[in-house]
């Protein structure tokens, strides 16, 4: 009996090994470099409404793989060499430590444990204190005339899609069109805590990385609750807030992150809603295709002007997202990638959007921010390109539509973070040093952090531990 158990152990902590040493390369095979704070974020938060899609990629690649290297490791002492077969315990503990010391090992090569052991328990930096504004709503003035916002945030669409089609062609001509036409901000950098929709969300509205820290806030209960965003500014000064999404908002909570930073209406596609929605309306199995979620933004909007109220309407595209991504059939199919055929349909079906929007009445006291949330997934996509990428670095599209405000340049060096004050000023609104959290407007010739000292210090120094952080996290010392 007891060498029976012992044996279950042995094959169980191969097996979970097997998990863990497999992990890293899954993930960076389908999502391409993800951060340990990312990962620990997700597994802190809700999971309902996601895709169902990628347990089934975990169970049948990783778990497939796991379950092949512990047999192997099993059947060795049978058949392999004689000095195999001779294995006692105490080799198959020794292998089992080993094992662990390399897991270990790669997790480092992965995730550099050593830089994220530093962030929870290492020595606190003062760079949140030198350079977090804290915002006061009291010092922000909006002009007489309020102008409404509509900010797109587009699934993983880069500015990269230009030139990355099969033969080197343009996937997304009219969103370009659109950008020659207005304003399209170049130099993005992907600054640590922003590199995930959430992370995104958060540091566009509030100005602010996120960091797994942010989890530890009673489960959920309240989300960043001592920081104030750039929404609730707006709220304070007349504005009703709705945010559009086609997936469950409840995923990776971001439904109360929104109701608590200002939102009236989140309106999302919940995991109960699916069973009685029209079939044809129904996307990748994350949610609705975004053309229908761009009809449900048009009634939405064609009712909000109607209240005589200025508004802000927030809308995230869903089509794009990974692992596959969901290609709408009444788009036409202009490579043999797959996915390329979904980045040309987003291109279309947003830039539809903008011109149906430039045809209302509201338009000319509407500005149009249009971003892509983060840089595309999955590290193989683009390796027959990566030439092309050499000479043109990959940045997340930035758009600007009829903005009070021209920017007197669009070349910078910015982050999601300098989104929150370019959104205020981007509308007339007054914002002290045009400084917001950690955000400069790029509608100014101040210059961001990005631009102040390199990007690779400034990610050290956002990760680094802070008692600020923590205390705007509401995380008690």
């Amino acid at each position: 009996m007891k060498k029976s158990l012992s044996s279950v152990l042995y094959f169980l902590g191969l097996f979970l090994l097997s998990v863990l040493f497999f992990f890293p390369f899954w993930i960076t095979w389908h999502y391409g470099q993800v951060s340990l704070d990312q990962i620990l974020f997700h597994l802190n938060t809700p999971w309902s409404g996601i895709n169902p899609k990628v347990f089934s990629l975990l169970l049948k690649e990783l778990g497939f793989l796991s379950l092949t290297l512990t047999l192997l490791w099993l059947i060795l002492p049978v058949l392999g060499p004689a000095s195999f077969k001779a294995w006692t315990d105490r080799h198959k503990k020794a292998l089992l430590f080993s094992f662990f010391i390399f897991v270990i090992a790669s997790f480092h090569f992965h995730f550099n444990l050593v830089d994220w052991y530093h962030q929870i328990f290492g020595k606190p930096t003062l760079f949140y204190e030198e350079n977090y504004v804290r915002p006061d709503p009291s010092n922000i003035r909006f002009p007489t005339q309020k102008r409404n916002v509509i900010y797109v945030m587009m699934e993983s669409m880069e500015n990269t899609f230009a030139f990355t089609g099969t033969n080197g062609q343009n996937l997304i001509p009219d969103l370009q069109k659109l950008a020659d036409e207005n304003y399209s901000f170049r130099g993005y950098y992907p600054s640590v805590g922003t590199q995930w929709t959430s992370a995104s969300m958060v540091a566009g509205l509030c100005g602010l990385p996120l960091k797994s820290l942010s989890t530890k806030t009673v489960q959920f209960a309240t989300f960043l609750p001592n920081v104030t965003a750039v929404t609730e500014i707006f709220k304070q000064n007349g504005y009703t807030l709705t945010f559009l999404m086609g997936s469950d908002a409840s995923y990776a909570n971001k439904e109360v992150f929104l109701k608590d930073h200002g939102f009236d209406a989140v309106l999302d596609f919940p995991i109960e809603a699916r069973e009685t929605v029209d079939p044809s309306d129904m996307g990748s199995e994350w949610g609705l295709k975004d053309r229908v979620l761009f009809e449900r933004a048009r009634q939405e909007l064609t009712r909000l002007s109607s209240s005589g109220q200025p508004f802000f309407m927030g809308i995230l595209t869903l089509d794009m997202h990974p692992p596959e991504g969901y290609l709408d059939p009444a788009c036409p199919i202009v490579d043999e990638d797959m996915f390329n055929n979904v980045v040309h349909c987003t291109n279309l079906i947003v830039t539809d959007f903008v011109k149906w929007v430039q045809k209302q009445p509201f338009a000319a006291n509407t500005t149009l921010i249009l971003t892509g949330d983060h840089l595309a997934w999955g590290a193989d996509k683009y390796a027959d390109k990566r030439a092309a990428l050499e000479k043109n670095r990959r940045e997340a599209l930035f758009i600007l539509i009829n903005p009070v405000t021209a920017p007197e340049r669009t070349q910078r060096r910015w982050a999601m973070y300098d989104m929150a004050p370019t959104i205020l000023e981007s509308v007339g609104a007054f914002v002290p040093r045009h400084r917001f959290g950690l955000g400069t407007s790029l509608l100014s010739d101040e210059k961001t952090l990005l631009e102040k000292q390199p990007p690779e210090q400034i990610d050290r120094l956002i990760e680094s531990k802070s008692i600020l952080y923590r205390s705007l996290c509401g995380i008690q010392e």
